[in-house]
């Protein structure tokens, strides 16, 4: 297909065809922008994601998670250049920790800056909730 005839396509729409949460990822651990499932997910607008670091929002932390020991999918993403899978704790919106499976893609733009789509798919409830529910 010709560069003239390549659709321009709407990055929010692209992310939000997506059913789980789902978030672009820079380099500098920077969310660029977060799909509907994900804002629900932590109780947030896309506007309030976008812009924040992504160990932060996840853990709550100031330091990127392969910093205190953890496996860190951007960083194997960015390293590699392929796909990659971990299971990681996050805290949701009510701060409960959360076992996720996290597969992050490694995506690039027309100018060769490199990013990870990160695709959250939880593994089982919160510690929170399933305290709720026990009672």
């Amino acid at each position: 297909m010709s560069e003239e005839r390549k659709p321009r396509f709407n990055l929010q729409s692209i992310l939000d065809s997506n059913r789980n949460p789902f978030v672009l990822i820079d380099e500098n651990y920077t969310i660029i922008e977060a799909n509907k499932a994900y804002c629900k997910q932590y109780d947030s607008s896309p506007g309030e994601i976008a812009g924040q670091k992504c160990h932060m929002i996840h853990h709550r932390s100031a330091l990127p998670c392969h910093d205190y020991g953890e496996e860190c999918a951007l960083k194997r993403v960015l390293d590699t250049g392929n796909p990659y899978e971990v299971l990681h704790v996050h805290h949701n919106n009510h701060n409960y920790p959360e076992c996720v499976s996290i597969i992050g893609f490694p995506i690039t733009d027309e100018n060769g800056n490199r990013y990870m789509g990160e695709e959250l798919i939880r593994t089982a409830k919160s510690l929170g909730e399933a305290n709720e529910d026990s009672f």
